[in-house]
């Protein structure tokens, strides 16, 4: 199983309820030999929407567990730990959203767009199965988003502000937590965009096989601007993402799959089993087999 392989994200400046918003879209259709995937336990500074076009598999935060099918979509509020494991891979796209502050340190949200965003802070995630209008929507933007094909920030940016309007719609009217205020960020423009390209650059790591000098040329930044905005996106520096990542991978395969440790040893890029228990057992306190052994008995009852 393989991580998350995304396509080129683009950026579109949208406005939602007249206020505006910073948002990047990818749009993801895997080849015909791409195993199913998943991405580690990650969170992210600003909103994300995930639409599932084609294919299943489930989202896993720290509270629940998701099933979800063709036509899905959820929102994730910033700061949420999830998961995604695919069962059938298919098409999907991520939108990634924050206030753009670029005018304003602290936008002045109408209050019903501030009460779905505050809604959805409190609840963490939320989900919605199939929309017609949304279907409709997203078989526009999924055509006008096909190679060769170029969207303008314009019809981009209409298409995206209608999905937001609608799920957020959705959110307001099904939210049954206590309202808290927004709290509003700082990101904003050329910024979640690069956060966006940073967030894709980790979700497609494996093996450890990734170089801090490969991300600093996709974002154009020294090693020392790039650990410091790591260090202010994750709370952590790169080699620690990194570790973080691995980690993720190791307890998958072994919680996820009936690999031996010889095969996982090889997969998760260590030249010998004893190296790779040695680093397990670094950072997560036991060895691999007692932590597979463990996390069998836990589920098990």
């Amino acid at each position: 199983m393989k991580q998350a392989q995304y396509g080129t994200a683009q950026y579109f400046p949208t406005q939602i309820a007249g206020s505006p918003f910073a948002c990047t879209v990818t749009f993801h259709r895997p080849d015909e030999q791409e195993e199913p995937l998943y991405t580690e336990r990650h969170s992210h500074s600003f909103y994300e929407l995930l639409h599932i076009v084609e294919g299943s598999g489930s989202i896993l935060t720290d509270a629940r567990t998701i099933s979800y099918q063709s036509g899905f979509t959820c929102l994730v509020a910033p700061n949420v730990y999830h998961t995604r494991y695919t069962e059938k891979r298919g098409a999907f796209f991520s939108v990634k959203f924050v206030p753009d502050n670029r005018q304003d340190s602290k936008p002045d949200l109408p209050g019903e767009l501030a009460a779905a965003l505050d809604s959805l802070n409190a609840m963490g995630i939320f989900w919605m199965t199939e929309n017609r209008h949304l279907d409709a929507i997203y078989s526009v933007l999924s055509s006008a988003m096909q190679p060769p094909a170029t969207l303008s920030p314009l019809v981009g940016g209409g298409l995206v502000s209608a999905i937001l309007s609608i799920v957020l719609e959705h959110v307001s009217s099904s939210a049954k937590c206590p309202i808290k205020r927004l709290k509003p960020t700082s990101e904003a423009g050329g910024l979640i965009h690069r956060a966006a390209v940073i967030d894709s650059f980790f979700d497609q790591v494996e093996n450890a096989n990734a170089t801090m000098d490969e991300l600093c040329g996709l974002v154009h930044v020294s090693r020392g601007q790039l650990n410091r905005i790591i260090k202010a996106q994750y709370g952590v520096t790169f080699k620690q993402k990194m570790i973080e990542i691995r980690i993720a991978y190791i307890k998958h395969l072994l919680t996820s799959t009936a690999y031996s440790i010889p095969t996982i040893t090889s997969l998760a890029n260590f030249s010998s089993e004893g190296n790779l228990s040695q680093f397990f057992k670094k950072y997560c306190g036991v060895s691999p087999t007692t932590y597979r052994r463990q996390t069998r008995e836990k589920a098990g009852g």
